[in-house]
């Protein structure tokens, strides 16, 4: 059965990616599924070395991946590294 959920799971590849993980969280009575995406990416719209097109690549891509693997997450999180 483990074997299962871990096939299923989508696979992140992006040369921007730094580090997938993926929580449980606790919230008020139902556990919530956290994926946690990890880029070197400054998602500062205000720092000068902002690239809106990269970031705006890594969306897409991320999002085009789950929803090719059917990947169902109550929340999905891009975090600088």
């Amino acid at each position: 059965m483990e074997m299962e959920a871990v096939e299923k799971m989508a696979t992140l590849r992006h040369p921007r990616i730094r580090k997938v993980v993926r929580q449980l969280e606790w919230d008020g009575g139902d556990w919530k599924h956290i994926l946690i995406i990890k880029t070197d990416l400054s998602l500062n719209t205000q720092s000068a070395d902002y690239d809106k097109e990269a970031v705006n690549q890594l969306v897409t891509a991320i999002s085009t991946t789950l929803k090719n693997a059917k990947a169902g997450y109550h929340k999905i999180k891009i975090e600088e590294v």
